[in-house]
């Protein structure tokens, strides 16, 4: 049987992608299932989204520099210098994982939001990644303003900081948390080892 990750993480978290590309290359190394969660880092944030500056007080540059440092490994591209509100794209996550398409939706809307600038806070927006990955877009819109999807990624945060995490991403295997996207080797240790327990 595989060893399980739960991997707590929201859409507009530039570290959350920085793990998730780290994760498909450990999955090619390390055999395990993996389970994302929803955590909604910045639900005081509006639809209409606000700049990095504004929101980190001058920091946003800084901030963004700092990311595309520690994702080089992976890729990764930062050309968005605002921040939307997540909530309706951790609903489509779920959607996504309901019809077998998690996968590639997160990919897209990892892209829409950090590569293309797109505000991933509107569902318009979301309903066009969802559809060119494949969702039927009535179907997305439903399940967005479902009762159902908003206790979904209510509950799950509710739960996560329960197990004490407060930051994501964030990763349970079996008893063990690890909070933060670590550098490639040193998430591979640690996945290995709590694996063996």
């Amino acid at each position: 049987m595989k060893p399980k990750v739960i991997a707590y993480s929201d859409n507009v978290c530039p570290f959350c992608t920085i793990g998730a590309k780290r994760i498909e290359k450990l999955k090619k190394e390390l055999d395990f299932d993996i389970e994302w969660r929803p955590f909604e880092l910045h639900p005081e944030v509006s639809i209409e989204g606000m700049s990095m500056d504004d929101y980190f007080r001058g920091a946003g540059a800084d901030i963004v520099n700092n990311v595309l440092d520690y994702g080089k490994d992976v890729g990764i591209e930062i050309n968005t210098r605002s921040l939307y509100n997540s909530k309706n794209s951790l609903k489509v996550n779920e959607y996504a994982k309901l019809e077998g398409k998690l996968e590639v939706f997160h990919k897209a809307i990892f892209k829409a939001y950090l590569e293309d600038d797109k505000n991933i806070g509107k569902v318009d927006t979301l309903l066009d990644i969802a559809e060119a990955v494949g969702l039927d877009r009535t179907k997305t819109k439903t399940f967005i303003e479902s009762e159902a999807a908003e206790n979904l990624v209510m509950d799950s945060k509710k739960e996560a900081l329960r197990l004490g995490i407060t930051s994501v991403p964030s990763f349970i295997i079996g008893q063990n948390l690890i909070r933060g996207a670590y550098p490639y080797d040193t998430m591979k240790e640690m996945f290995t080892k709590a694996f063996e327990v």
